[in-house]
């Protein structure tokens, strides 16, 4: 994974990458795909489909989110 920073410490460096910030970042690249996921190994892990709950500082949870759905008629 190719991943790009700003920080002056990583500056022309490789540095490994642990599993766990691939799978996540492969969670929300799936969580936000239209269509399909490019790979370039045909290989998937069942836990970047798995839904999870949002967190309680998410938009959704706000008095803000919940007047916007309740106008709307979704429930929050």
């Amino acid at each position: 994974m190719l991943h790009f920073s700003w920080d002056a410490r990583f500056d022309g460096k490789y540095v490994p990458i642990d599993d766990r910030v691939v799978d996540e970042v492969n969670r929300t690249t799936e969580w936000f795909a239209d269509k399909q996921i490019v790979a370039c190994k045909n290989e998937t892990r069942d836990l970047w489909f798995q839904e999870r709950a949002a967190p309680a500082d998410a938009w959704k949870n706000t008095d803000e989110a919940k007047s916007v759905l309740r106008e709307h008629g979704d429930a929050a």
